[in-house]
């Protein structure tokens, strides 16, 4: 996979968006993306254009298409203030940030119920009574001298 199309899924996956989405807003051909999972190169232009419909910074597109070096954007970004953000472009990444967290959180929740799941079936493994009836694997590896037919006093 090149570094144009790491950047290009990464920032489909954060803001949810489908291949269809970014070409549309992007304003090119969809099957461009075919293309750059594949490998084909990207033109400045169209790094632009993808980053700016997937409001990614177009300096990181720049560098992941190849056309600027991470050493080339080191100029000192000025945080604009929030009171001079269009109310498209809060709303923009008020709504980024929450699919962001619910893609964490949905993740989460998915790794808690597998773990819930795995504990719920070890603890039933671990209660079944045949398990530990005795002539089982289970009992003669935790009493090895007791024979099942003889009394435990009896034992060797």
């Amino acid at each position: 996979m090149s570094v144009w199309w790491d950047f290009v899924s990464r920032y489909m996956r954060q803001r949810e968006m489908t291949r269809d989405q970014v070409a549309e807003r992007g304003g090119f051909n969809k099957s461009r993306m075919s293309e750059w999972s594949k490998g084909a190169s990207v033109t400045p232009k169209l790094a632009r254009d993808t980053a700016l419909a997937m409001n990614a910074p177009v300096l990181d597109a720049f560098v992941a298409a190849g056309y600027l070096q991470p050493e080339d954007t080191q100029a000192q970004v000025v945080e604009r203030p929030l009171r001079s953000l269009s109310d498209d472009e809060l709303l923009n990444e008020v709504i980024a940030r929450m699919k962001g967290l619910r893609h964490d959180l949905e993740a989460a929740e998915t790794a808690r119920a597998s773990a819930e799941a795995q504990a719920q079936e070890a603890l039933r493994r671990w209660d079944d009574p045949e398990r530990w009836a005795p002539g089982t694997a289970q009992w003669t590896a935790q009493y090895p001298r007791v024979d099942p037919g003889k009394n435990a006093e009896n034992a060797e």
